[in-house]
């Protein structure tokens, strides 16, 4: 399938199947967010998205900025976590919130 008929087929699939989950939403905007990947940068995908009128989102390749979570919560809540045994996931969700409950305000 030539990279054009693979768009038009794209085109004539994906916006039916999208109108249906935002209903009214599609007619005003569609933003993207994906990463850089070759297959999200190709060409075609690129004039498909355009197509569609889609707005892709600018995503620099490594930005701390975009998972804040990942550096000041899960790691000092994994330092907490670290050793303990959880019978169940409840243990775990007791556990995680007594951890939450005790940090002052100043950490969040």
């Amino acid at each position: 399938m030539t990279s054009a008929r693979y768009s038009d087929t794209l085109v004539n699939k994906l916006m039916p199947a999208i109108q249906p989950k935002c209903r009214g939403l599609v007619s005003k905007r569609v933003l993207l967010l994906h990463n850089n990947a070759h297959p999200h940068t190709a060409a075609h995908t690129v004039d498909t998205l355009r197509t569609l009128k889609f707005e892709v989102l600018k995503q620099p390749p490594y930005s701390p900025d975009l998972a804040p979570f990942d550096f000041h919560l899960f790691g000092p809540m994994k330092k907490y976590l670290r050793g303990q045994k959880f019978a169940d996931n409840n243990e775990v969700m007791e556990a995680v919130q007594s951890w939450l409950k005790a940090m002052p305000k100043s950490f969040f």
